[in-house]
């Protein structure tokens, strides 16, 4: 086994710990659903954050290929993403809440772990910047003015608790994740 096929198969079991701890949010909201008062807002991140997992799975494919990944650091570095991703996963819908009857309300959610999970997010992209610099990628190139400007909102939505903001920030936010994995991503095949 090359060190591409094993760090392959630990990036997939967290990422399949982070998918189906997600889709297991997803379900117990969908099973209470008399009690809970639903809110776009992180139900669109709990979207985008199911594609995120699945476009860094994809991605890292091929990304895996590389030598770099022969070198210990790199390798642990590496794995940031991911295990970021997996936290990122676990915060952006509730845990299953308990079986009281009391109301579940995700704006209320949303607005009490916004700065954890923007903050987690906001690391997210510079690990995996510096993940591409470590392959050799170069620093300027159009890639980062997208991952620039998207770390630069992620940021401003974990200080903010603006809710207008969040939702324009969260619309610019899906374009710029749309464009992105449509120029660069789609590149791959």
């Amino acid at each position: 086994m090359n060190p591409a096929e094993h760090l392959i198969i630990l990036v997939s079991i967290i990422i399949g710990l982070a998918v189906a701890d997600l889709l297991t949010s997803f379900h117990h909201l969908v099973r209470a659903r008399d009690r809970v008062r639903f809110h776009w807002l992180p139900m669109t991140w709990a979207g985008l954050i199911f594609l995120q997992l699945i476009q860094i799975w994809w991605v890292y494919f091929y990304v895996l290929q590389a030598e770099v990944w022969r070198n210990y650091f790199a390798y642990v570095f590496f794995l940031l993403v991911p295990v970021l991703l997996f936290l990122i996963a676990c915060w952006v819908l509730p845990d299953r809440e308990s079986d009281d009857g009391s109301p579940i309300d995700l704006k209320a959610y949303y607005l009490r772990e916004h700065g954890w999970l923007f903050g987690l997010v906001s690391l997210g992209v510079a690990v995996q910047v510096a993940s591409e610099l470590l392959l050799g990628h170069a620093f300027l190139q159009p890639a980062r003015l997208i991952q620039g400007s998207a770390f630069i909102l992620f940021v401003s939505l974990a200080w903010t608790k603006n809710l207008r903001y969040h939702a324009g920030a969260t619309l610019v936010l899906l374009g710029l994740f749309v464009s992105f994995a449509f120029v660069y991503t789609v590149r791959l095949v």
